[in-house]
């Protein structure tokens, strides 16, 4: 059960995708899962994104708020399409360290996703290209 988190970048500069709103802050990252998946989600630490922002030049995360929004989705390039298709869900957690990130897979038609069983992970999801998004809140 591990998830590694990078910063996005972007493809001009390759500088952390970071957006300053007017009363939020919008960070762009890559989920890379490896091992074993845990029932009800593997832990996103999202404190690893103010690290990884910390080290950037001109780049820091000024809210140690929780979250208002996290989105995770695949964003599978076309040269690589998966035969099974994931979705990706963000369990909110009491702390920046402790929200999970839950994976879904297709059900029988006019059924309801469920959820990636407790087992290594598959192919489909490791070989998968994870985008995420995080809103946090300005004080």
């Amino acid at each position: 059960m591990a998830l590694v988190l990078s910063l996005q970048t972007a493809s001009d500069t390759g500088q952390p995708i970071i957006q300053k709103m007017p009363k939020e802050l919008r960070v762009r990252f890559i989920v890379t899962p490896s091992g074993n998946y845990s029932t009800g989600g593997d832990t996103l630490d999202l404190t690893t994104l103010f690290a990884l922002a910390a080290g950037a030049p001109g780049a820091s995360i000024p809210s140690a708020a929780l979250p208002s929004e996290v989105r995770i989705w695949s964003a599978r390039p076309a040269a690589n399409p998966q035969t099974a298709t994931y979705d990706y869900q963000f369990a909110p957690g009491t702390t920046l360290k402790n929200g999970t990130m839950q994976v879904f897979t297709g059900a029988a038609a006019q059924s309801g996703f469920a959820e990636l069983a407790a087992a290594a992970y598959p192919a489909g999801v490791t070989g998968d290209t994870i985008n995420g998004e995080a809103c946090f809140p300005i004080p």
